[in-house]
């Protein structure tokens, strides 16, 4: 009778069996009662055929543990040829396959020149359009002046230090102190000055001053005082400058632009040049209440000014009174009348 060993599901003990067919044995570890089928019998062979197994020699399929021993041991511990081959695993899933716009793995792909996407700088915000923008400044324009700032420059210093500068001889006044009009008139002189004859008085200070004010503009004065009234009487000349287009300013141009006031302005005419009369109200320190008149010639600015003492006499240093009849002593209108320019 042939033996066969049987190993107990429970406690894994082995149990030798000597019975053959189907038999039910109770584990004496674990009192587990195991149905043991009956061993399989032998076939007879056939001529060619395999050899059959007999019961006491199965295959190694159907061997116990017992007789595979290196089956018992973990793969880790049986040799190389006797590990079992590596079973392919099944990839894992990307969580980042989904992500929209970026390929397999996760990973944004290089941008261009190698750089990755990810490590290039961010795109700049648009420019904020300014709110208030600032306009160029235009220039200043004075009335008459055509924008430029050199013509404006030159209009100014003709037609406003010519009046306001009026050359004034300054100093006290020696009134004649015989009655008030004096023993006789002091009279008149003729005088030529810069290309003009008029009548200065005849007894009295003068003075004459050159002003050099740029832009080309020299402006010469002479001035003369009446003993008799301490009055002033004083010419001015200059040469025009060209215009920085070119032209020369016209006596217009050059009344319309002038830094002084003017009341009772009207045209006048002396030896046939065309100008302008009136009297300074506003705008030169040395020079209200003075009667001027204004001419131009050939290029040539000519300005006549009469000034009276009771206008001037703070300006001048006057310690006496005004006389009470100084214009029919000053005799203006002959002075003004007497203008020739060449």
């Amino acid at each position: 009778m042939s033996s066969r060993l049987v190993t107990c599901p429970g406690c894994k003990t082995q149990l030798k069996i000597n019975a053959a067919g189907k038999v039910k044995v109770t584990c004496p570890k674990c009192s587990k009662v195991l149905m043991v089928p009956a061993a399989a019998t032998a076939k007879p062979t056939t001529p060619g055929g395999a050899k059959p197994q007999s019961a006491s020699n199965p295959p190694a399929a159907q061997r116990p543990p017992a007789q595979n021993p290196a089956a018992q041991k973990p793969a880790a511990q049986r040799p190389p040829s006797q590990r079992p081959a590596p079973q392919p695993t099944a990839p894992a899933d990307d969580p980042f396959s989904n992500l929209p716009g970026l390929p397999a793995g996760g990973f944004p792909a290089a941008g261009a020149g190698g750089v990755p996407a990810y490590r290039s700088a961010p795109p700049k915000p648009a420019a904020k359009k300014s709110k208030k923008q600032k306009k160029p400044a235009k220039p200043k324009n004075k009335k008459g002046t055509g924008g430029s700032s050199a013509t404006t420059k030159v209009l100014g210093i003709l037609g406003g230090v010519a009046l306001v500068g009026l050359l004034l001889c300054g100093g006290g006044v020696a009134l004649v102190a015989t009655g008030v009009l004096g023993p006789k008139h002091s009279g008149w002189q003729t005088i030529t000055f810069e290309g003009c004859t008029l009548n200065m008085p005849g007894k009295g200070n003068d003075r004459t001053k050159t002003q050099n004010q740029g832009f080309g503009v020299v402006i010469k004065e002479r001035a003369f005082k009446r003993a008799e009234s301490g009055s002033e009487y004083s010419i001015a000349v200059s040469q025009l400058p060209n215009m920085p287009d070119g032209s020369k300013p016209t006596l217009d141009l050059l009344v319309e632009n002038m830094k002084i006031s003017m009341s009772n302005r009207k045209p006048v005419t002396r030896s046939g040049v065309k100008g302008y009369a009136g009297t300074i109200t506003s705008g030169a320190s040395a020079a209200k209440g003075s009667e001027v008149e204004i001419f131009i010639k050939d290029g040539k600015l000519v300005l006549t000014a009469y000034s009276p003492y009771s206008k001037i006499k703070d300006l001048v240093g006057g310690t006496r009174a005004a006389r009470p009849n100084e214009r029919e002593l000053d005799k203006p209108e002959q002075f003004f009348e007497s203008l020739k320019i060449q």
